[in-house]
């Protein structure tokens, strides 16, 4: 697909959010244990290593990473994908390499429901502060109308994306309009004429 998202740049911000989550993998990892303590020194720095590789990647597939993109609603249901497929993943890694028995159900659950959670409220309070920082976007759809007032957009019958914001001139202002569109990478411009004679 010529449009499929990993195509694009990682930000800065959604590649240090992807680290903060593994970070508080590792520490769940150590804080929770979900291994048998009698095979803990030797399985442990193997599932670690495989449970960072894993999340990481999944939570790069899913893009749970894209607070300036996506809402608060789509990621939290991302980062629950991410879990399930995570621990899904894990416990084939554990089934097909025969090693299910030194898994303690109990506490890798416990496990798995605070990475979730902590991996929650550090979106939110990422997304949070991105909101407070990031630049504002300047208008860049159009409206050419005739009408002596600002006109609403929903009562002519179109109404831009929320990511787009739009920017009224009348027809006398054509000139201002393109100078305008030059100068700040309009998308589009809407024609808005009374029909009436």
């Amino acid at each position: 697909m010529n449009d499929f998202q990993a195509t694009k740049s990682t930000s800065f911000h959604s590649m240090a959010l992807n680290i903060i989550y593994v970070l508080i993998l590792i520490v769940c990892h150590f804080i929770f244990p979900y291994i048998h303590e009698l095979v803990f020194s030797f399985f442990n720095g193997l599932f670690l290593i495989l449970s960072m590789t894993l999340f990481f990647y999944l939570n790069a597939v899913l893009r749970t990473s894209s607070i300036s993109r996506l809402s608060y609603f789509s990621i939290f249901f991302r980062l629950i994908l991410a879990i399930i497929c995570f621990s899904f993943s894990m416990i084939f890694i554990a089934f097909i390499t025969n090693t299910t028995e030194i898994l303690k159900r109990e506490e890798f659950l416990i496990f798995l429901f605070y990475v979730w959670l902590l991996c929650l409220l550090a979106m939110m309070l990422t997304k949070y502060f991105y909101s407070l920082i990031k630049p504002t976007e300047k208008p860049n759809i159009v409206l050419l109308t005739d009408a002596s007032i600002n006109v609403d957009p929903k009562k002519i019958g179109f109404l831009p994306s929320n990511k787009n914001f739009t920017k009224q001139f009348q027809l006398s202002e054509t000139d201002a309009l393109i100078d305008y569109a030059v100068d700040n990478g309009v998308e589009g411009v809407y024609i808005s004429l009374n029909a009436s004679i």
